[in-house]
């Protein structure tokens, strides 16, 4: 038997073994009884995320910045070649040299304000993310405490197996890969608490700010 064929029964193996557990109450609080069942909710993780208001705020943020940033990287463009075009003219000599020298030199300070602005923009973008995911995680404690689960699992039963070619990596590794990534096989629409996790990571957030109030536009690039 290949390595491979083992991991994946491995894979399988401890799939099988999570929803046994699951059914046969081994995530159960240690005070319940013996015979009772987990109870148990799923949700569609990309839904939650692509409705929360909290998502919508973000987007707005972030696109007042890069609009932001792109107006103030336009008129920086503009400027040297204003510059550029003031240059070109010149006669050959020292006064040309020195606009040439000033001119390379705020080429050089412009490609560093733009890698710098590039960078802030993956900061932000990753904070909005974070931030997604302490809310999601804190609402779902929430939900889970007022409706009595024991258990919240993120349903990824219907994802799809995507492999490509790939110098590096096989395409059954890939597969084995995404496998071993999987978390659910089966999620009923009985279990399913997407619709209310909203509702509570909405309610949360309007509780968060006062009513009628628009997230704060970023500050003014530099």
């Amino acid at each position: 038997m290949s390595r491979h064929t083992l991991v994946f029964a491995a894979v399988i193996s401890a799939a099988a073994a999570l929803a046994l557990a699951a059914t046969s109450g081994a995530f159960r609080p240690a005070n319940a009884s013996m015979n009772a069942p987990a109870n148990v909710g799923v949700v569609n993780l990309s839904t939650v995320i692509d409705r929360m208001k909290e998502r919508q705020e973000w987007e707005v943020r972030l696109k007042a910045l890069e609009s932001a940033i792109s107006e103030e990287g336009r008129a920086r463009r503009a400027k040297l070649e204003v510059s550029a075009k003031e240059i070109e003219p010149m006669s050959e000599g020292a006064e040309r040299e020195s606009r040439i020298d000033r001119y390379r030199m705020q080429e050089i300070k412009d490609n560093e304000w733009f890698n710098m602005k590039k960078l802030e923009i993956d900061r932000e973008r990753s904070l909005k993310w974070q931030s997604l995911y302490r809310s999601i995680r804190e609402g779902t404690k929430k939900l889970a405490e007022r409706e009595g689960l024991d258990v919240v699992l993120v349903d990824d039963s219907k994802t799809e197996l995507r492999v490509q070619r790939n110098e590096k990596v096989s395409m059954e590794a890939q597969a084995l890969e995404q496998i071993a990534a999987l978390r659910m096989l089966f999620g009923s629409k009985a279990v399913d608490v997407s619709e209310k996790l909203l509702v509570q990571l909405d309610n949360d957030r309007s509780l968060a700010a006062p009513a009628g109030t628009t997230p704060a536009a970023p500050a003014a690039p530099r």
